[in-house]
């Protein structure tokens, strides 16, 4: 049993020496395992009702202190390339001729 994803695997590789094996998993986490301190069944079991992860987490919800750091960061930026625009458009100076 590979004990310590908090979600589903995604993926898993070996390397080819029998030793060792790679997973990936919908937590974000890639995780390195030693198949010579794998656990039996029985050993899964007693640790089995153990939460390691948060709670109703959900990997592709986008946090709204996110959503409204990104909102600023381009208003901030429409904001400068518009002075820039400004600058860079000066309007004709009114010359009177007498």
């Amino acid at each position: 049993m590979l004990i310590g994803h908090t979600e589903g695997i995604t993926n898993v590789s070996a390397k080819g020496d029998g030793r060792y094996v790679i997973s990936n998993g919908k937590d974000q986490a890639l995780r390195l395992w030693d198949l010579r301190k794998m656990r039996t069944n029985e050993e899964y079991e007693a640790v089995a009702d153990i939460s390691y992860g948060i709670r109703n987490y959900d990997y592709r919800y986008v946090h709204p202190y996110f959503l409204s750091f990104i909102a600023s960061y381009l208003i901030v930026i429409t904001l400068v390339f518009q002075l820039w625009a400004i600058s860079k458009t000066k309007a004709p100076s009114a010359s009177v001729g007498l």
